[in-house]
């Protein structure tokens, strides 16, 4: 009969450390070339701002019985979204994007708005939104 003794299992100290150094080549070789930048995220960060402001700021003329203004300040690449003079909102665009706005949207209460268009860049996407001046539906073409 044959006595079999389990063989002592993990890591020894020397793969250890030969995984670390790999982990860390790869950690030097990233940082070297700067963060990880993605067109396509910067892209649906900024569709998702402007869309979310719009909605928002047409729930809020419905909810509060008040115009609410969306207009861009291209100084600071931020909209802002006001009832009056008073800022209610304001949501900061990637550096990246390009906010075409010549005129401000304006929300009715009444959940209207007029018929304005705006263009948005981030290098070579492009999105335009703009509102149905019958439903006030807002409505994003392109990708």
């Amino acid at each position: 009969m044959t006595w079999r003794t389990k063989q002592e299992q993990g890591f020894t100290l020397l793969e250890m450390i030969i995984v670390l150094a790999i982990a860390g080549l790869f950690l030097s070789l990233m940082l070297e070339r700067g963060p990880v930048h993605s067109t396509l995220a910067s892209f649906l960060q900024a569709r998702e701002a402007l869309l979310s402001t719009l909605r928002t700021a047409r729930l809020d003329a419905m909810t509060k019985g008040a115009p609410i203004t969306v207009r861009f300040n291209s100084a600071q690449n931020q909209i802002l979204e006001l009832s009056s003079k008073t800022i209610i909102k304001t949501v900061y665009l990637p550096k990246e994007a390009a906010l075409l706005a010549p005129m401000p949207f304006v929300f009715q209460p009444d959940g209207l708005g007029a018929p304005v268009a705006w263009v948005l860049h981030v290098q070579a996407r492009t999105l335009s939104v703009s509102v149905s001046p019958l439903t006030g539906r807002i409505m994003a073409h392109g990708f």
